[in-house]
C-alpha cells in the first residue's frame, strides 16, 4: 500500500511540474507614455525622480514571433532593461492578492482610460499597491510619493482596486513578466512587468509519451497488487 502511495505521489508530482511550468518570452521595453517625472522614494532602493506611465513593451515568443505591442505596469523595484533591446523573461500566473488589485487597475484603464492623468495616477497606485500591499499609505512604506499634486487622484485608484479587485473573478487577462533572479548573462537585474496576457488559452495537454508512461505505471502496480493476494 505504502509503494502505491508513493507511486500516486510520483504521478502526481510529474503532472504538477508539467502543468506549472512556466513559459519565456523575450521582452524589449519600448518606453513610458506619457512620461510623467514624479519626485519617489523606493525603499532603501531608489529616491529621486522616475517616470510614471504605461511601460510600453514588446514580445517575441521563443520562435522569435512579435506577439504584439502592450502597455504594462512596473511591479518591481530595479532599473528598467536597456531600452529596445530583447531580454529573457519568464511569463508567470497571478497569484498574489497584491497582482491581482494591480491587474484590476490594468483591467479598468483597458476599459478606457487614456487619458494622460489617469495613466500617470495609475502606474502611481500600482507602485504603492504591489510594494506596500497590506499598510497602503503614500507618505510613508516602501513606497512614498513626494509629489503632493498626485495624491488625491492616486489614492482614488487604489481605494477602487482595493474595493474591487476581487470581484474581478478570473486574472488570466493577465500574466507576470518576471526577469531571471539571477539576471541577465552580466548579473544585472530588471524590472518585472505587469503586462497583458499576449496568448490566452487553455493549459497545454500532457504529452502523449508522458501519459503512456503514467498508463504503464499504474499498469505495473496493478499487477503487482494481484499478485501479492
Amino acid at each position: 500500500m505504502k509503494k502505491l502511495v508513493l507511486a500516486v505521489s510520483l504521478i502526481l508530482l510529474c503532472l504538477y511540474s508539467f502543468s506549472s511550468h512556466a513559459a519565456t518570452v523575450q521582452l524589449a521595453y519600448t518606453g513610458v507614455d506619457p512620461g510623467e517625472a514624479v519626485n519617489v522614494k523606493l525603499g532603501n532602493f531608489y529616491t529621486g525622480w522616475v517616470l510614471a506611465g504605461n511601460y510600453l513593451v514588446d514580445l517575441k515568443d521563443s520562435q522569435n514571433k512579435l506577439l504584439g505591442s502592450f502597455r504594462s505596469f512596473c511591479v518591481d523595484m530595479a532599473w528598467a532593461p536597456e531600452k529596445n533591446k530583447y531580454f529573457t523573461y519568464e511569463l508567470k500566473e497571478i497569484i498574489e492578492n497584491r497582482h491581482k488589485a494591480a491587474a484590476y487597475v490594468l483591467y479598468q484603464q483597458n476599459l478606457g482610460n487614456q487619458t494622460y492623468s489617469n495613466k500617470v495616477a495609475n502606474q502611481i497606485a500600482v507602485w504603492e499597491i504591489v510594494f506596500d500591499w497590506g499598510n497602503i499609505n503614500l507618505d510613508n512604506g516602501n513606497f512614498v510619493l513626494k509629489s503632493t499634486s498626485w495624491k488625491s487622484q492616486t489614492n482614488s485608484v487604489i481605494e477602487d482596486a482595493l474595493n474591487n479587485y476581487s470581484k474581478l473573478g478570473s486574472y488570466n487577462m493577465f500574466l507576470l513578466a518576471v526577469h531571471p533572479a539571477g539576471g541577465d548573462s552580466s548579473g544585472k537585474n530588471y524590472q518585472d512587468f505587469l503586462i497583458p496576457n499576449p496568448n490566452p488559452s487553455p493549459p497545454v495537454p500532457l504529452p502523449p509519451s508522458v501519459l503512456l508512461l503514467l498508463s504503464g505505471l499504474l499498469g505495473i502496480f496493478g499487477i503487482r497488487r494481484k499478485m501479492a493476494r
